[in-house]
């Protein structure tokens, strides 16, 4: 199983689908911050699941803020993140993972990449595909061989 995860695509959906041509995904996920591209997402690409949430600039979107899902037989927590601190660590998003017997959470806000494996739970902020605030524009790929095996990586573009 392959996952795309991508957050804070401010209205650039070109990087997204550039990446999801040239890549064989299972699954994408949006983490907010334009939804409204992930829908786009849907549309050029409906074959795919698409999980999504709203962010902090999505006031009128019809999205939840969090996502708790069982994708590829893992639990994954799904959060833009500004209703958590703006800051590291991430303590508060790790115990909502923790409460919601998460094998991944995954949260963006920040517009900075992020990967941390605490405990048994993998944190993953893909960074923003469109508006880095440090670095270069990012978004992350989950792989997931058999029921536990995940690795992680951050796409610099």
């Amino acid at each position: 199983m392959k996952i795309a995860v991508f957050s804070d695509s401010h209205s650039s959906i070109a990087r997204m689908a550039e990446a999801i041509k040239k890549n064989h995904f299972d699954v994408i996920i949006h983490l907010g911050d334009y939804v409204r591209d992930a829908q786009k997402l849907s549309l050029m690409f409906p074959e795919l699941k698409i999980f999504k949430v709203r962010g902090n600039n999505d006031i009128f979107a019809d999205e939840a803020d969090t996502l708790v899902e069982q994708i590829s037989g893992l639990t994954f927590f799904m959060t833009h993140g500004h209703k958590y601190s703006y800051t590291y660590p991430t303590n508060k998003i790790y115990q909502e993972a923790l409460d919601s017997n998460a094998d991944i959470a995954l949260f963006g806000h920040t517009h900075t990449a992020y990967v941390e494996r605490r405990g048994n739970i993998l944190i993953l902020n893909p960074g923003s595909i469109s508006m880095p605030r440090h670095g270069r524009a990012s978004w992350a790929c989950i792989t997931i061989d058999g029921s536990k095996d995940i690795r992680s990586e951050i796409i610099e573009v």
